[in-house]
């Protein structure tokens, strides 16, 4: 494979033709053989395509082939396999939830996780109550609570959060790497609070607390989670996150340059 994309394709070919596709969710191994968030690859294939997802834990691949290793160490591996998780029934409870695609595959892959941490703890897993908790929930507020459907509503701690990474990003600006001037505008939940637009040129640059009037030469829209991680940790959104609407841009070329402008 080339990369993501060709994976993801290949993927999708191979279900379509009824084969069996074996995804390792969390997308590489761990520095500390801890379990990692799964990414939503192996929801969006589900709902997607209409296919069904078996769990299966295998134990003992850290203490077998820890990351940076060339060649397994210990052939001591056991695999456990749970119940099969219907991909009707994940769209069911997206549906009746109202989610849209990107966030039923953020929800569900919460689901599938679960399942699987199920079987490495030797657990019994509730696929109903399970959606309930992750899928229905997320649209039965509790009092007092707020919740946004497509992304977080950036109040409080996430509404300072954007403000810190915002206020850094002044401070990371290099004009010496810019050669026109652009516009940015960041979408990342609801309120203004999550509406930032950024301009840099050779002169500098100027970040403005809101949606300013006239076209963005490059529009990015995520929630704060994910802005957040690619602002501090350095992530770099897969082509699955793309093709299930978590990260959307409408120049990913032009977003290249923002990171660099910035040091990121």
């Amino acid at each position: 494979m080339s990369g993501p994309r060709e994976a993801m394709r290949e993927a999708a070919s191979l279900l379509e033709r009824g084969h069996t596709v074996l995804l390792f969710p969390e997308g590489t191994r761990t520095s500390t053989g801890e379990m990692t968030a799964f990414r939503p690859a192996v929801a969006w294939l589900a709902l997607k395509h209409g296919i069904d997802i078996l769990p299966v834990y295998i134990e003992g691949t850290y203490r077998s082939m820890p990351r940076g290793s060339l060649a397994p160490r210990n052939r001591n591996l056991g695999v456990r396999i749970g119940e099969v998780i219907p991909a009707a029934v994940l769209q069911a409870a997206a549906d009746a939830a109202g989610l849209r695609l990107s966030a039923a595959c953020q929800k569900t892959t919460v689901v599938v996780q679960r399942a699987v941490e199920a079987l490495r703890d030797r657990r019994t897993f509730n696929l109903t109550r399970a959606l309930d908790e992750v899928v229905a929930g997320a649209t039965t507020p509790k009092h007092g609570a707020l919740v946004a459907v497509n992304g977080l509503h950036a109040t409080g701690e996430s509404a300072k959060a954007l403000r810190e990474i915002f206020a850094d990003l002044e401070k990371r600006f290099q004009k010496d790497s810019v050669k026109d001037p652009a516009t940015f505008y960041f979408s990342l939940g609801d309120g203004k609070e999550a509406k930032w637009t950024v301009f840099i040129s050779k002169d500098g640059c100027r970040i403005v607390n809101d949606k300013v009037e006239g076209k963005a030469d490059c529009v990015f829209k995520t929630d704060v989670k994910m802005f957040t991680k690619i602002m501090k940790e350095h992530y770099i959104p897969e082509v699955s996150e793309f093709m299930n609407g978590t990260v959307k841009t409408n120049d990913p070329e032009l977003l290249t340059t923002f990171l660099s402008a910035f040091n990121l």
